[in-house]
């Protein structure tokens, strides 16, 4: 047992941890509202193609795919409901 809640969260890692190789997409509120409905969005810069991580205001919220065509697609939503933004914060991503 732990003593306290920041000696558990002294030991855990963030979600994305193990996924820092993939590029990073930062979304704007509204892109993310989109993405979190499951909707597709067309993205403006389209140099990256596959797998992405995707990080709102509020942290690191899934895992996403952008086709060739510019459009992000969800793949993987997380719903931390406001502890997906402390775990992430205390990582660089």
């Amino acid at each position: 047992a732990f003593a306290s809640d920041e000696a558990l969260m002294g030991c855990l890692h963030s979600v994305d941890e193990p996924l820092m190789a993939w590029p990073e997409i930062d979304l704007h509120q509204s892109q993310a509202s989109f993405i979190r409905q499951g909707r597709q969005i067309l993205l403006s810069d389209q140099s990256i193609q596959g797998r992405v991580r995707m990080y709102a205001e509020s942290g690191f919220i899934g895992i996403g795919e952008i086709l060739l065509d510019g459009k992000l697609v969800p793949k993987r939503l997380f719903n931390f409901n406001g502890v997906g933004k402390k775990l992430c914060a205390d990582t660089a991503h």
